[in-house]
């Protein structure tokens, strides 16, 4: 495969050491020029193709010599910057200082927040588009004592990254953020903050610790061509039919052994095993397992729950048919697949992931489609409450929330030449989602690469969610 930053320039802060560290080296390793900038200088030698400044990401002379020097080393301004350095202290809301509040509050908000300003005034100087990604905290989403001003700038850079993924996505500029928990780094290795995380580690679904790389494999997928229709999300990083193909495809292009399941037969043969039947029945799933095993030689280690059906009636003239039609498709399937997936793994002792397809209509209101848009939630919900069980097995679950995508089941139905214009126009890149697009989205979550990702909804909708 060619690198997947072939050409691109990216600013990298926190860059000598923990997540900032790792990042810099996945990015030399997938072709990136790299300006990487640490108030600390590097304790062993950067790779080669690194530019280094030491200095504070809080001072602002700092982020316009890192574009000058970007311009002058390779012609062009930077087009990814990743905001990884970050400070934390540790004091209960009544104990907090104000210098403590504000000197994190400095690193982890206004720092990456001048970076994102300068970054993304040279972009529009040059007319470029470019990838913005910020390393949040699940802190910024949940509680945790004594981490008051650690959790509030990692919410509020949440928040910018939605703000700045909806203002920019019309200029080519995607904006999203990375919010690991706990992660082996020199701000978590102390050994009094380590002992208190373990117990935090226990709570999680794959009971362990994140790794620097592990991270940095979220920030490569959010700052590559990979994720063109991501934007505006925050990828947790803690513990149709036509894009159920596209996604055939990809895998086997990257190396799976595929078998496809399918209630309809394939317009072109797939690649590997296919059976034909109805992803809400025990047989056909019974069968497609059967069929990995007589091919392969072993069960699944990889399950992804393509399969949907669209619902285009007002709640008040939905039949018990129809409610029980979709709901046995779009949540039933995914269920009965995990269920026969998990029990085999699980009776193999052998890892695994899943990926279900949910959608942005699992997140709003979409008139006259009550029941898709209630199996669609369901789907999310029942895919992390999975994630919480089969985590201790080794069995990641995630999902990919598409919006507006062009697939045989939308084409003339939901997406018309007359509404395709009018839906573009609410999607702050400016663009309807191909199958290709939600298919690599897929691929990352059920690839090593997202391994200490579970229990986490991508949204692939282009920014369709931020209005």
């Amino acid at each position: 495969m060619a690198p997947r930053l072939k050409d691109k320039i990216a600013i990298v802060t926190g860059a000598t050491s923990g997540i900032g560290k790792a990042t810099v080296e996945l990015f030399v390793e997938e072709g990136a020029r790299v300006v990487a900038l640490d108030v600390n200088g590097p304790v062993e030698p950067l790779p080669t193709g690194v530019h280094f400044i030491q200095g504070s990401v809080a001072d602002g002379a700092l982020w316009t010599q890192a574009i000058a020097d970007a311009q002058r080393l390779w012609g062009t301004c930077p087009d990814v910057l990743v905001n990884a350095a970050g400070v934390s202290t540790g004091a209960l809301l009544h104990e907090l200082t104000d210098d403590d509040f504000d000197y994190v509050f400095g690193i982890n908000f206004r720092a990456p927040m001048r970076g994102m300003q300068a970054v993304i005034r040279a972009l529009l100087a040059e007319g470029r588009s470019g990838a913005i990604v910020n390393v949040s905290s699940v802190l910024g989403h949940v509680a945790l004592p004594t981490k008051t001003a650690y959790g509030v700038a990692k919410g509020a850079l949440s928040h910018l990254t939605a703000i700045a993924a909806k203002e920019y996505g019309a200029s080519g500029i995607r904006v999203n953020a990375v919010a690991p928990a706990m992660v082996r780094t020199g701000m978590t290795a102390p050994p009094d903050v380590t002992a208190r995380l373990d117990t935090l580690v226990e709570r999680t679904s794959l009971k362990r610790w994140g790794e620097p790389r592990e991270i940095a494999q979220s920030i490569l997928f959010l700052a590559s061509d990979d994720a063109s229709l991501v934007t505006g999300t925050v990828l947790m990083a803690d513990a149709g039919y036509t894009t159920g193909r596209a996604t055939v495809d990809l895998f086997a292009k990257h190396g799976a052994r595929v078998v496809s399941l399918d209630v309809a037969a394939p317009a072109a043969p797939p690649p590997g095993p296919f059976v034909q039947g109805s992803v809400a029945t025990d047989d056909a799933w019974a069968r497609a397992f059967a069929a990995a095993k007589d091919a392969y030689g072993a069960s699944p280690d990889l399950l992804v729950n393509v399969a949907a059906v669209l619902q285009n009636e007002p709640l008040l003239e939905v039949s018990e048919a129809e409610f029980a039609r979709v709901m046995a498709v779009n949540v039933g399937g995914p269920l009965k697949g995990m269920q026969a997936f998990a029990r085999a793994l699980i009776r193999e002792k052998r890892p695994g992931a899943v990926v279900n397809v949910s959608s942005v209509a699992a997140h709003r209101v979409v008139r006259d489609s009550p029941i898709y848009c209630a199996s669609k939630a369901a789907l999310s919900h029942l895919s992390r409450l999975a994630a919480a069980e089969f985590g201790p097995h080794g069995i990641r679950v995630n999902v990919v929330a598409p919006g507006a995508t062009l697939t045989g089941m939308t084409k003339d139905a939901s997406i018309t030449a007359d509404t395709a214009p009018l839906i573009a126009a609410q999607i702050a890149l400016g663009r309807i989602a191909l199958p290709e697009d939600v298919a690599e989205s897929i691929v990352y979550l059920a690839s090593d690469e997202a391994g200490y990702v579970t229990g986490s909804v991508l949204v692939n909708d282009g920014g369709f969610t931020l209005n």
